[in-house]
């Protein structure tokens, strides 16, 4: 209509005159006169009905010629003689003055500008009319019915025919003729639209393609007059609101609409009208009030209504009432709201396949993801929908599904892979912001692999940096490239550079995402931390809880060293304690503790309540707290942490451990490394981490650096937890077998250094602290002792504080690896001990590593001067021998067992060689006469220590105690579990016999060759040279025939019958050949332990 001419030149009336006039209507007619004042050119009848109706220019327009797309707006009012139509909104074109060839008039209208309240308002009570709505009410109720129904037709008629361009009825036909053929015309279109129309009433049809057909919010507006609205059915009403929550935009335009008479008056007259609506009906008043972001008080009618009828909606309403109570807070302060969620949620689940657009499943997806609705068969199903249509999706609508997946930590495998297939051809047609969405989700569920970052991603990123929302999208994005663990250096730098002139525009939360996204990546870039630094300290206040904690562990972790930045966040994180989630304290602490920043102050506000902290903290945040608390200084840990802090914080692990929760390799090693350090022996915790070693060996993230405090960790452990670690590495191949893939891995990496023999040597006693003698640590032994071979003797360490050759001894000794080697080499080392003490040169040499030279000379047969044996005491003396480890004590009544044999051996003066230190840690002092066996009772002072310095065996094994009750019943007196010479361990003795009966376990035999270890060996010699005889038989062996019942018959036909006490007449069956030999290392010395860890435990 905009290009329509109103007449011809010939003053024929045009053809929106001809519809107008074949209905004969005084509205018609008004029209006519009003736009058209010339009344020469005018037909008679339209002359004669524009005077008539001139006079009263209050009477209203139809209400379809207030929308833009009708042919003349509301208010239009024709100046005579003027070229210009004047309009109250404002929204109408120019009459153009002059005239084409043709001699026709053009009406030419504007483009429609936004909505204000001047011109709702004009628009609405200042049209064409003149009057209030009350007069134009009056006026239209004085109308008949009959004609009320007519001039909705005409209304429709015209718009109908101008949109769908119909031809008009010819000029011959009557009056009568011409309604009749556009009635038709009218119901045809509604045919197309939907039947459900053709059963409404005229006058209702009418104004229901009215609203359809409306353009803006004013024109909604000024078809509900208050009789149209008393009249209008359930379907007008909710047609009506929602076009107008459709058609408004902006927060502004919605508060106008809300605030209006007029719609008011429409949710009023919901109210009555909402039991007659149907399911469409009621989704669509539901999307539209959430639109509109007005509540009505009979909202819980409405929810009401949904949940009784929600099985007459198609999968589509389901998906969109999913969605509009994901999209608003306000519903869920309602009752009805949570049966009606569940109930929907049901139904869409087995409905999904109805789901045939991408819109749908973008708008069910993401309301599930929004609502929190988990159900992994529905997400399976979207995905396999997903990837049956995915190409009729845009970027757009992929991007809307990877983010709803990663909200809720769902991915599917098949999906997240023809979605990378498919953007790595398409991924220039994304948006930034699609862009943006798409490296979240990938990032956010470890879907994406380094090529889609750096190949897919990275490049489109760069050509298009400065594109994006800066520098919120930036943020993000540098999030996602740190969260997936790539380092693109390149794209790092650009978004340094463009980040670093965008840091004033930045708020708390960008600051917080990009310090921590650039933190740990360990890549820090200076001068745009030194500009977060300097921007941090000015907006510190208006940090919340998460985004302090947040930034204080970035700059932490980045290493930024500014005591008053952090004195700043910490003088916030004060005022905001009671706000600090449990979590947060946690990265807190990291923080500073990276940034060595700890003050007692701040310290103690944190780490005081440790008991009501791990109610809300994982295991996770439980291991990273122990291992800060282990790195404070010891005043700040001892001063800030409760007495039962650690307790606490391990009693957490515990619990976790006991379900579904498994460890990470860095969880694991951190764990391991505070455990030493807190001296905290749990052995529920090292066994439970023993099972879960195999796992995180093959876990990728496990690297040689990290494989190594492993490693480090569990050798580092005390003796009780350590023979945990032993025990499993006997049982479990599953830990074996990757553990050797990963040394061999680092020990040919080191053999390309020709410098790493101190390497090698540490990597050694690590194996050598946990009993394992595999081909890699076989590799390790040889490769140090040819290094030290080509060096021509002990090689100069004094770039280091401590040398490592002591613990090279020590190890070599403790694997009886290469023997003859290994002899040599101690020997110098011996001898290069007693130089030093002669000379008067203690070195740098500490008490434990000369005990340990000593020992490994013990174990390997290599004579040691009493010289060294004299200062080795002096070097302990003055110190109390419950303070010392139990892995010294041994290694020190090992040493004094044996100075005291030598010199009974030997025969000389006591007076002159004896030292006091040593022999007191024996029971019985110098030794004498062959010591008889001395059972063990717990200790009173309850510490192992103690109960190792009163010559008591530590801890009775299950296997010991069977072989015991076996004895019993084969009536053979005997010793259970008692030490002989004060020092060594025995399963049981036979004092009249001198035989001692040894179940070797874990502790005595490497993993997995099952040598006898140097201890073992060392406590051999020792009971021979105390006069009695050995008899091995392994711990499996053991436990095999106790659970067959067997073990009085395998002990009576190999045990007894070598030391002459097997019982006459007992048939007893006989073991196996390999069982029967009367070789002392013979019996099961090659069997695999397999002890009962439930028996052990009781």
């Amino acid at each position: 209509l905009q290009a329509t001419p109103c007449l011809s030149p010939s003053g024929v009336p045009c053809p929106l005159t001809l519809m107008l006039s074949s209905f004969g209507l005084p509205s018609a007619a008004r029209c006519v006169a009003n736009l058209v004042p010339q009344r020469s050119r005018l037909p008679g009848w339209a002359a004669r009905l524009g005077a008539r109706f001139r006079s009263d220019p209050a009477d209203m327009f139809e209400s379809h010629f207030v929308e833009e797309s009708a042919p003349f707006p509301a208010g239009a009012v024709a100046a005579p003689g003027a070229g210009v139509v004047h309009t109250s909104d404002e929204r109408v074109g120019t009459v153009k003055g002059s005239r084409r060839q043709s001699g026709r008039r053009m009406l030419l209208a504007k483009q429609p500008e936004p909505l204000t309240e001047p011109r709702l308002e004009s628009a609405l009570a200042n049209d064409t009319r003149g009057s209030s709505v009350a007069q134009s009410s009056a006026r239209a109720t004085a109308l008949a019915p009959q004609e009320q129904s007519l001039q909705r037709v005409v209304a429709g008629a015209g718009a109908a025919l101008v949109q769908r361009s119909v031809e008009l009825p010819p000029q011959h036909l009557s009056r009568e003729d011409k309604r009749q053929v556009a009635a038709a015309e009218r119901a045809e279109m509604a045919v197309t639209v939907g039947q459900h129309l053709l059963t409404m009433p005229p006058a209702r049809l009418a104004l229901q393609q009215d609203l359809g057909s409306a353009r803006s919010c004013s024109g909604v507006l000024a078809l509900c007059t208050q009789v149209e609205i008393e009249q209008m059915d359930a379907v007008n009403l909710a047609t009506a609101v929602h076009r107008l929550a459709k058609l408004s935009n902006g927060v502004h335009e919605r508060s106008l609409v809300t605030a209006h008479p007029r719609f008011v008056e429409l949710f009023d007259a919901l109210s009555v009208q909402l039991p007659n609506l149907n399911g469409q009906g009621l989704v669509n008043l539901m999307w539209a009030i959430v639109q509109l972001d007005h509540i009505p008080e009979w909202m819980p009618q409405l929810l009401s209504l949904c949940s009784e009828r929600h099985r007459e909606f198609s999968a589509r309403d389901l998906s969109a009432t999913l969605s509009c109570m994901a999209k608003t807070r306000g519903f869920k302060k309602f009752a009805e709201l949570e049966p009606l969620k569940t109930e929907v949620f049901e139904a869409l689940s087995g409905r999904i396949d109805e789901l045939d657009t991408p819109t749908d499943l973008v708008c069910a997806v993401a309301a599930f993801s929004r609502l929190a609705l988990r159900d992994e068969q529905v997400f399976g199903r979207i995905a396999e929908r997903t990837i049956g249509m995915l190409d009729s999706f845009v970027t757009s609508d992929i991007a809307s599904i990877l983010w709803a997946f990663a909200s809720v930590n769902f991915t599917h495998s098949g999906m997240f892979s023809h979605i990378q297939s498919l953007l790595e051809q398409q991924v220039e047609r994304c948006t930034p912001r699609e862009l943006v969405q798409l490296a979240w989700a990938f990032s956010r569920v470890k879907q994406g692999d380094e090529s889609l970052f750096v190949d897919t991603f990275a490049p489109v990123i760069r050509a298009r940096m400065l594109e994006f929302d800066a520098p919120k999208d930036l943020c993000t994005l540098a999030w996602s490239f740190s969260h997936a663990k790539v380092v693109d250096i390149p794209l790092f730098n650009d978004l340094a550079h463009v980040l670093s002139a965008k840091v004033k525009l930045m708020n708390a939360h960008d600051v917080a995402s990009v310090v921590v996204a650039f933190a740990s990546i360990e890549y820090a870039h200076r001068r745009l931390f030194r500009d977060l630094v300097k921007h941090t300290r000015s907006i510190a206040h208006t940090f919340s809880p998460l985004q302090l904690a947040r930034t204080i562990y970035g700059f932490g972790v980045a290493g930024v060293d500014d005591e008053p930045l952090y004195r700043t966040l910490c003088e916030n994180v004060l005022k905001q304690r009671k706000l600090l989630h449990a979590k947060n304290i946690v990265e807190i602490v990291v923080g500073l503790a990276e940034a060595e920043y700890t003050p007692l102050k701040i310290m103690s506000v944190l780490l005081k309540d440790s008991q009501d902290m791990t109610r809300w903290l994982a295991a996770e945040d439980a291991i990273q707290l122990l291992h800060v608390v282990s790195r404070l200084p010891k005043e700040v840990s001892r001063e800030a942490c409760s007495d039962t802090f650690v307790d606490d914080m391990a009693a957490l692990v515990r619990r976790r451990m006991q379900g579904w929760w498994r460890l990470r390799p860095n969880d694991m090693a951190d764990l391991l490394e505070a455990m030493r350090a807190l001296d905290l022996e749990d052995v529920f915790i090292i066994e439970n981490i023993c099972k879960q070693l195999p796992r995180v060996l093959q876990d990728p993230a496990c690297n040689s650096s990290l494989l190594l405090r492993l490693w480090g960790g569990l050798a580092e452990l005390p003796l009780q937890t350590r023979h945990a670690v032993k025990e499993s590495l006997h049982r479990r191949d599953k830990i074996v077998i990757p553990l050797e893939e990963k040394l061999g891995d680092v020990v040919a990496k080191w053999a390309e250094d020709e410098e790493s023999a101190r390497t090698h040597a540490l990597l050694l006693y690590a194996c050598a602290r946990l009993g394992y003698d595999g081909a890699s640590a076989r590799s390790l032994s040889g490769s140090v002792l040819q290094a030290i071979a080509t060096a021509g003797g002990i090689p100069d360490d004094s770039q280091h504080s401590q040398p490592w050759w002591p613990l090279l001894c020590w190890s070599l000794a403790e694997l009886q690896h290469e023997l003859s080697s290994a002899r040599e080499f101690v020997t110098q080392c011996v001898g290069a001990l007693e130089e030093d003490f002669a000379s008067g040169d203690l070195g740098r040499l500490e008490s434990n590593a000369i005990l340990q030279v000593v020992w490994a000379a013990l174990a390997l047969d290599v004579p040691v001067p009493h010289s060294v044996l004299r200062r080795l005491s002096e070097r302990f003396e003055g110190q109390d021998p419950q303070q010392l480890e139990l892995d010294q004590l041994h290694l020190l009544r090992s040493v004094a067992l044996d100075n005291a044999l030598q010199l009974q051996r030997t025969g000389r003066a006591v007076a002159g060689l004896a030292l006091p230190w040593l022999d007191a840690l024996l029971p019985g002092g110098p030794i004498g006469a062959p010591a008889q066996p001395r059972p063990w009772r717990p200790s009173a002072t309850g510490t192992a220590a103690a109960a190792a310095v009163a010559g008591r065996a530590p801890r009775e094994r299950p296997a010991e105690l069977s072989v015991s009750r076996a004895l019993v019943e084969l009536r053979v007196p005997h010793e259970a579990s008692c030490l002989l010479g004060g020092v060594h361990q025995v399963s049981a003795a036979l004092p009249v016999q001198k035989v001692a009966l040894v179940v070797l376990g874990a502790e005595d035999l490497a993993a997995p060759s099952r040598a006898l270890l140097g201890s073992a060996v060392l406590r051999e010699r020792h009971l021979e040279a105390l006069g009695w005889r050995c008899w091995h038989i392994s711990q499996r062996d053991v436990v095999k025939a106790e659970k067959e019942g067997s073990l009085p018959e395998l002990l009576a036909s190999g045990f007894l019958e070598a030391v002459g006490l097997a019982p006459k007449g007992r048939e007893a069956e006989k073991p196996p050949s390999e069982n029967r030999s009367e070789h002392r290392h013979s019996i099961g010395v090659d069997a695999r332990d397999r002890t009962d860890v439930a028996a052990h435990a009781t």
